[in-house]
């Protein structure tokens, strides 16, 4: 999945929304 937003990286979070998860 992969979740596009100001800063892709934050699987662990996620607070941003932006989760890149491969």
């Amino acid at each position: 999945m992969e979740w596009i937003g100001a800063s892709p990286g934050d699987a662990e979070s996620g607070s941003s929304g932006n989760v890149i998860e491969e």
